[in-house]
């Protein structure tokens, strides 16, 4: 999912709405703005929240730019095989999953979560991978 992110191959939105897919191009999560991948992943007051949140957990500038920008950061910031590391990893593939689940849980199940409650189980499933060891096959960042 994550590559698929980074790619730009996500489609949201404003792309299904300009093949005629779809009326609406607004932001389910927000309803401020056109749903880009941009936006949904960090214009969006959601998303901001939960990345600045994250990133100040990790011990991290809280500020944040786009996705490619973010995972080549954490790329480059903490290359070592270390738990930092594969912890960074693990929350920038757990976050793009998180917003990207509670977007279709808007979309189609018209279903939402306030941000402390989407955080509350991102860390838990962070934390849980990390005691299974599963993150040594599963959290290359590109």
């Amino acid at each position: 999912m994550l590559g698929k992110v980074l790619q730009g191959k996500l489609l949201t939105r404003q792309f299904l709405k300009g093949l005629g897919i779809t009326q609406e191009d607004h932001c389910v999560l927000c309803i401020q703005d056109t749903e880009t991948v941009d936006h949904l992943f960090f214009s969006c007051s959601f998303s901001a929240y939960l990345w600045q949140l994250c990133k100040l957990k990790l011990g991290f500038n809280p500020s944040i730019s786009n996705l490619v920008d973010e995972a080549s950061k954490i790329k480059f910031k903490v290359r070592r095989k270390c738990n930092t590391s594969t912890l960074a990893k693990l929350v920038l593939s757990a976050l793009v999953w998180h917003i990207r689940r509670e977007r279709n849980n808007m979309t189609f199940k018209h279903e939402s979560k306030n941000e402390i409650l989407v955080l509350k189980e991102l860390y838990k499933d962070v934390q849980t991978l990390m005691q299974q060891g599963v993150w040594k096959y599963s959290t290359q960042v590109h």
